[in-house]
Parts: C-alpha cells; structure tokens; sequence
C-alpha cells in the first residue's frame, strides 16, 4: 500500500500514532506493526480524498467502512481474504477509541478439500536443503505438520523442553518415527539457547546479531511461506498451506 504521507494530518492521523504505540507496548510485533500502520494509514489517505469532513476516528461510520471495502475491491490488486483483515484492523482501531457503527466485514473464503497425500508429503520434504540449518528447520516442521496431531498454532508455539518429553516418552505416538529423526538431527546442529522448537532466520544474519528480532518462533505465515516455496520445487497443481494437513 502506497500513501501521500504529506495527506496525513489531523486528529486521524494522531489517533492512528496513539492507537500502535499502545498495541507496540502490548506485545505487537515490529512486522505486524508496519502491516497495521500500512492499513491505517492508506485508510486515512482515502478518508481525507473521499470524506475530508471526517477529522476523528469517533466520526468513522459503517458507510465509511463499506465504502472504502468497494474502494479496495475495485483496485483489482487484492485478494478478497486480504480486504477482509484490512477491514479488521480498521474496524479494531476505530472501535478504541469509541464505538462504532455496526457494519458487518466480510467472511473469510476458506479453502476446502485440498489435502496432501503422503507421496506429495514425501516430495516435499525431499526438496529441503538438508545441508543448511534453515533446510533442516524445513523438513522437521513438515514431518511434523504430517503428524496431522497439532494445530499450525500450536506447532508455532512449541518449546524445546515441550518436544523433548513428547520424543522420550514411550507412551506418547503424538510424533512419528519419520518426525523424531528429523527433529533429532535439527537440533543436533543447533548451536543456539532459544527455547522455540522452531525459530525464524534471516538470510545473512549470523547467531549474534539482533537475537531478540532474527530468532523469535515461526508464525502461521513463516509455515505456508515454507510450504509455498517448496511446492514451487515439485509438481504439485496447487500451493498448500497449513491447512493442508489436518487434525485426524
């Protein structure tokens, strides 16, 4: 999204800086904070363009968010679930600072039907780089993810200690033989003290620099971006996501 910077201006634009300071000191990640001020601010462009007579967030009605909804679908150039989380977090913003008129967003589209079989499993994991460590990250996750016994949130969220007890437990079957090797050697070459059992990399980015940023935990993107570039490497006729593998 591309903004006049020099459009903004007023009580909207202070209430938008207000409202992602106060998410930044609530947790909100350095990249999901440029997404939503990306968002805002595009929405604040296009309110001063079409309706220049509203100067506060207070004064946002569900006509303004239905109009600009039509404004986003006519551009062409975003998908329908990608309008729809636009629309989200300018309905969240502008509900903290009073209530807004009800309008109702869009559904998400969800995608159904589309699973992997295990020879397309298979085909994936053979595309990953087993030589670097990012490549060996890739083929623990998807063994995982073929498990089909956790959700993508909770692989996210998975610890170090959390899989160690579910490895050595003879009792728990939640991980397969095919996803206890392939985590074995991931963390065999990791050389780090972060507690995520996956965790993000940077091209060019050596262990000591800017750890807090470089190495938080995987996110359900960082999972379908995986998925997407090792698709591109195969012949499958669709990109899969983390949909894909489902809980049985």
């Amino acid at each position: 999204m591309r903004v006049n910077r020099q459009k903004l201006s007023g009580k909207l634009q202070l209430e938008i800086e207000s409202y992602l300071r106060e998410r930044t000191s609530q947790g909100l990640l350095s990249q999901t904070t440029l997404t939503y001020r990306q968002v805002l601010e595009c929405f604040a462009s296009w309110m001063n363009d079409n309706y220049s007579n509203v100067r506060s967030a207070t004064e946002v009605k569900a006509l303004h968010l239905k109009a600009f909804n039509r404004y986003l679908e006519d551009l062409n150039c975003y998908k329908h679930n990608t309008i729809v989380k636009y629309l989200s977090v300018i309905r969240v913003c502008i509900r903290s600072f009073g209530e807004c008129s009800h309008y109702d967003i869009p559904k998400y589209k969800r995608r159904t039907g589309v699973r992997l079989s295990e020879s397309e499993i298979t085909e994936l994991i053979d595309q990953t780089n087993t030589d670097t460590e990012p490549g060996l990250r890739d083929r623990a996750l998807i063994a995982v993810l073929a498990c089909k016994k956790f959700r993508v949130h909770e692989i996210c969220n998975l610890s170090r200690s959390q899989i160690a007890t579910m490895l050595w437990e003879s009792r728990n079957s939640i991980i397969d033989d095919r996803a206890r090797l392939h985590i074995g050697e991931y963390l065999m070459c990791r050389k780090d003290n972060f507690g995520a059992l996956f965790i993000r990399y940077k091209p060019g980015k050596m262990l000591d620099d800017d750890r807090n940023d470089n190495f938080r935990g995987i996110t359900r993107q960082t999972v379908n971006r995986i998925l997407a570039k090792y698709a591109k490497m195969t012949d499958l006729q669709y990109i899969p996501s983390a949909n894909s593998f489902r809980i049985v």
